[in-house]
C-alpha cells in the first residue's frame, strides 16, 4: 500500500462496513516494512567476487 489515503479509505470502510470484511494488499506496508541494512565495500579485503 504505498497509496497511504487509498489505504486509510480502505481501512475505513472495512471497518465501518456491517459483517465481515478483508483487504488484501499487493504490497507490505510502508509503514512496517524495516529497510534492509546498507552494505559497504571495504577496498583492501574486495577481491571483486574472483
Amino acid at each position: 500500500p504505498n497509496d497511504l489515503k487509498e489505504t486509510e479509505t480502505a481501512i475505513k470502510q472495512a471497518l465501518e462496513f456491517d459483517g465481515v470484511a478483508v483487504l488484501i494488499f499487493r504490497r507490505p506496508c510502508a509503514l512496517l516494512v524495516k529497510p534492509k541494512p546498507s552494505y559497504r565495500i571495504v577496498p583492501e579485503l574486495c577481491n571483486g567476487c574472483k
